[in-house]
């Protein structure tokens, strides 16, 4: 058994509210599109948003070159910050870190996010980098389940650090309705874990990970890279899917731990968007206050991407942190279309 022995979770300093969001709309788009538009913010109920920088200079970052050299300088400088932070709650010693697992879907680098990291936070030379990358959504999660894989090993220290900006790639050439509806949902975020093999109560032990890729969904959630930024296509059937299909893939999961959903006291799911919420809701048949940190995030910080699920799981330790040793589920879903799968055991900072 692997244990996160800590986290630390941050947003840039630029809140974006709902009116915000409104305004910048309406000076986007043509009035009739605004029109249209513009209702949705209050429908989706996402209240604030965070982003790398104001509003007016996102619109004047030009082309994706220059885009994405902002998104390095601010992917790093943010990275270092929460990593820092995960490291001293941990009370970890730089030397002892064994493994930095760095995840962004939102941009590119090379030397990589983790690389980069390595060298800012005088790392061992001999730390293991592992780069996850275009898992979108799904990525936090995932680098969660590989963490406690490698955690298995003696001695083993890993560090994960999930970054996402996708205010810098939204593409202010020619916006289709579809990347409009993105600006509206999606926040920068930033979320930094330690997870060590030996469990000494620090924190929530995994239990075991998991994923399952749904089948024939590959064209169903893209996002393509262009000269102007990331072109988001419109999800979908996404909700259907996810109705139909969630349950038999949580009890599957359970099963192979002899576990069933009833057994399972709280809830870590992604809210990647208000209706794909509810539909994991009604498959799992879940009730609202099972999905009260999702929605509470969904409402400050909007969609962070591979960091979501990290800011989920801070806001149950705030908000209504579990008994020690009840079973929690963390569930995030990703370009594929997919979902991962985090099976946890309260305790340390993960409890009342």
């Amino acid at each position: 058994m692997s244990e996160v022995s800590s986290l630390a979770t941050m947003v840039p300093e630029h809140c974006v509210s709902a009116a915000d969001t409104k305004r910048y709309l309406a000076e986007m788009c043509s009035p009739s599109a605004a029109a249209r538009l513009l209702p949705l913010v209050d429908v989706g109920g996402n209240q604030t948003r965070f982003a790398t920088l104001p509003l007016q200079a996102l619109r004047g970052l030009g082309t994706l070159g220059a885009r994405n050299q902002v998104y390095v300088e601010h992917a790093v400088s943010l990275g270092e910050e929460v990593a820092r932070q995960a490291l001293s709650k941990a009370a970890v010693p730089l030397d002892a870190v064994t493994e930095i697992v760095g995840v962004s879907s939102t941009g590119y680098a090379m030397p990589t996010l983790e690389t980069r990291l390595l060298e800012r936070l005088a790392l061992p030379t001999t730390c293991r980098r592992i780069p996850m990358t275009q898992l979108g959504c799904a990525g936090g999660a995932a680098a969660l389940g590989l963490a406690a894989a490698l955690a298995g090993a003696p001695n083993s220290v890993v560090l994960i650090v999930s970054v996402e900006l996708p205010s810098l790639s939204f593409p202010n050439a020619e916006p289709s309705p579809s990347d409009v509806m993105a600006s509206m949902q999606f926040g920068d975020g930033a979320a930094a874990l330690v997870v060590a093999g030996a469990h000494i109560g620090r924190g929530p032990e995994v239990l075991a990970t998991g994923t399952c890729m749904f089948r024939n969904t590959l064209d169903r959630n893209e996002v393509h890279l262009t000269a102007a930024g990331f072109r988001i296509l419109r999800p979908r059937g996404l909700e259907s899917l996810l109705r139909a299909q969630l349950g038999d893939a949580v009890d599957q999961f359970l099963a192979r731990a002899n576990l069933r959903r009833d057994d399972i006291a709280f809830w870590i799911v992604h809210p990647r968007s208000p209706e794909l919420l509810a539909a994991a809701g009604e498959s799992l048949r879940l009730d609202d206050g099972a999905l009260a940190a999702s929605r509470a995030i969904w409402r400050r910080n909007g969609n962070m991407i591979s960091a979501s699920v990290f800011h989920v799981l801070e806001e149950l330790r705030a908000a209504t942190p579990p008994a020690p040793g009840a079973l929690g589920l963390m569930i995030a879903f990703g370009a594929g279309f997919g979902c991962e799968m985090v099976l946890l055991r309260a305790g340390g900072w993960l409890s009342r």
